[in-house]
């Protein structure tokens, strides 16, 4: 065999395209320079250090985070200061680059050129064992790699301290990028696991600078790897990167600066200051966002300024204008990946509505974690992580009752967008409807379990589902499920809570008469006819009176109030009254304070209940703690449910038949 055939066959099983400087890779991704300086210095230190085992790094990160960027900048960085061992770039759309067996191949042909002297060892194998490519990539990786560099590795270490003595650097890292660009997942994991082992046997300083991103495999391997706890692994997480903003507003100054000066029809004030930070916020910490739009508006046949608008929403895009198609391709590739798409996306677009709907959130609050998440939809414990497992570089999950949260602000707007999501179009008023009849099963499933009711039920589902109701339009089966609440069984289940839910019960209430508010002008009969059945004899017996000093503080009268009997909201009368002087009060609050006597009248039961007095505080904790104190739960429940100011507080006095 002649002396390079072994050679030659390694050369030929190497995807030398995927190599830092190959030709097919021109113009690769890169950091822009003054940006991602903390994370390139925090990797080339690491590089750089004086640890003497092997380790690896893995950088990781949302898509479209940066992470191509981060490895090709550090890799040409490496190579320009003698340290690069070897490279390989995968990418899912060329074969040879992402089935796998080439990654071993490839490493180990550049591992000779770095290393000379382990070239006579593998050659002496591959004609040892012609069919060494067709083994396992285990195999592969300790014949070709781990067991040459063992083997030699007291030449090696001379050889490395000859170059530190005379070149002040010895090759030591090898960078791979895009590890859940291989187009198996199974690949992936092995090809993780034989790092994992060939960093645990190696006796020698190297490198391993891995990016991918998070995808759930990947990081279960990382997460679990008990066989082999005493490896060195660091990691970054690009999501947590607290410059990214400061970075991409860096990097889109000079991409502007650029554009200005090959259009000088531009003002010099072009963009404004506020249009570069809505694109920052759009970039939502993602470099793909950022780089989209530059490229977007580069375009010699166009005008930035007017493309520039299309970007934000400002002008409608011209025919066949697409601003963000390689951010739509990068969307397209990941949601083509779930292996139940319609279900994931039913998720999705409830945990788009609150950045597409600001409105939603400030009805109803945080309902985007998991545990929420399935109980809206119906699913099984575990049913949202398993259909997001695959979208994890577009969300991170933080615990069962932690919202899930969106890396990317532009996600809702593709989703939104048929033209540019095609079949993971997202119909955002629909999916409205869908949320809000969710929360109306769940209101539905309360009924008759009205015995320990938590108040925050009321706080957080009820009132809130029917306040999206009116805004979705979904009314019809809004009143439906209402009325087949026991209004009664429902305030008196409130009523009786303990002392210790007061403040939950007390805010409940009033909620709840709200809600009663907002649905009698819809003129259900169903509904009135329910409500009807609201008899004040039978709440009552839960109110009681005390004679106590009232507090020294000047409160203020409450200009709405609202009593829910019989049915409907009756109107405030206001009788005559003459100004309360009793001095029998210790505190003279009344002299001061010059309290109205406002009374209302319930019709068809001959009985007017008094309010000697209402409170708009703007510390309604302290209201509450007084309450609490001088009347006792009955009074301070029954001034809830019978005096409702929108931000007061009332006292029920119950002196017979007046």
């Amino acid at each position: 065999m002649p002396i390079l055939a072994g050679l030659d066959a390694l050369r030929e099983r190497s995807a030398l395209n995927a190599l830092l400087d190959s030709n097919e890779r021109f113009d690769p991704p890169k950091c822009d320079p003054d940006t991602r300086l903390a994370i390139i210095d925090h990797i080339m230190n690491w590089i750089k250090s004086e640890e003497q085992r092997a380790s690896m790094l893995w950088l990781h990160g949302p898509a479209g985070a940066g992470k191509s960027a981060l490895e090709q900048t550090i890799a040409e960085l490496c190579r320009s200061q003698g340290v690069l061992l070897a490279s390989f770039f995968f990418s899912r759309t060329i074969p040879n680059r992402s089935d796998g067996n080439s990654l071993i191949p490839t490493l180990a042909y550049q591992l000779m050129s770095a290393i000379p002297l382990i070239r006579s060892y593998v050659k002496v194998y591959i004609k040892q064992d012609p069919n060494i490519f067709h083994r396992t990539r285990d195999v592969q990786m300790r014949k070709l790699i781990l067991e040459p560099l063992n083997s030699l590795r007291a030449r090696i270490n001379v050889y490395f301290k000859k170059k530190m003595a005379s070149e002040g650097r010895f090759p030591r890292v090898v960078v791979i990028d895009g590890l859940d660009e291989c187009a198996d997942p199974k690949v992936q994991s092995d090809i993780l696991q034989i790092i994992f082992y060939t960093i645990h046997n190696l006796k020698l300083p190297i490198r391993f600078l891995l990016a991918s991103r998070p995808e759930p495999h990947i990081t279960h391997i990382f997460e679990g790897r008990q066989q082999l706890p005493h490896i060195s692994i660091s990691r970054i997480n690009l999501a947590f990167d607290q410059n990214a903003n400061k970075d991409i507003h860096t990097f889109l100054v000079k991409e502007f600066q650029k554009i200005r000066r090959l259009h000088p029809e531009l003002s010099s004030s072009w963009p404004l200051e506020d249009d570069i930070q809505a694109l920052v916020r759009k970039a939502s910490g993602q470099f793909i966002y950022a780089s989209t739009v530059v490229d977007f508006l580069q375009s010699a046949d166009h005008r930035p300024d007017d493309r520039l608008k299309v970007v934000l929403g400002l002008s409608p895009p011209h025919d066949n204008d697409a601003p963000f198609t390689q951010l739509d391709a990068l969307y397209s590739y990941i949601l083509s990946t779930g292996k139940n798409i319609q279900a994931s996306l039913s998720v999705l677009a409830l945990l788009i509505l609150p950045s597409s709907r600001p409105q939603v959130v400030s009805l109803l609050g945080i309902y985007t974690t998991p545990y929420m998440l399935e109980r809206l939809l119906r699913l099984r414990r575990g049913d949202v992580r398993l259909l997001l497992n695959n979208f994890l570089s577009l969300v991170t999950f933080n615990g069962s009752r932690e919202p899930i949260q969106i890396h990317h602000a532009s996600l809702p707007d593709f989703l939104c967008d048929k033209d540019r999501s095609g079949p993971y179009y997202i119909d955002i008023q629909e999916a409205e409807k869908n949320l809000a009849r969710a929360f109306l099963r769940l209101i539905h499933e309360m009924k008759g379990k009205y015995t320990g009711l938590d108040p925050r039920f009321i706080l957080n589902y009820l009132a809130p589902t029917v306040g999206l109701c009116r805004l979705t339009g979904v009314t019809d089966e809004a009143i439906q499920v209402l009325s087949d609440l026991d209004i009664v069984a429902l305030y008196c289940g409130l009523i009786n809570r303990s002392p210790w839910e007061s403040v939950h019960a007390r805010n409940a209430l009033m909620v709840l008469l709200h809600t009663h508010h907002e649905l009698a002008p819809l003129e259900s009969s169903a509904y009135k006819s329910q409500l009807t059945e609201v008899e004040l004899d039978k709440l009552w017996p839960n109110f009681t009176w005390q004679h106590e000093p009232f507090p020294a503080e000047d409160p203020t009268s409450v200009e709405d109030v609202f009593i829910l009997v019989r049915g409907s909201l009756l109107e405030r009368e206001k009788f005559t009254s003459d100004i309360l002087s009793g001095t029998e009060h210790k505190s003279g609050f009344y002299n001061r304070a010059k309290k109205k006597d406002i009374r209302y009248k319930v019709p068809g039961k001959g009985r007017a209940m008094v309010f000697l007095s209402t409170f708009l505080d703007d510390r309604p904790d302290k209201v509450e703690q007084w309450l609490i104190h001088t009347y006792g739960r009955g009074a301070r429940l029954a001034g809830v449910l019978l005096l409702l100011g929108r931000e007061g507080f009332s006292v029920a006095h119950t002196p017979g038949d007046n």
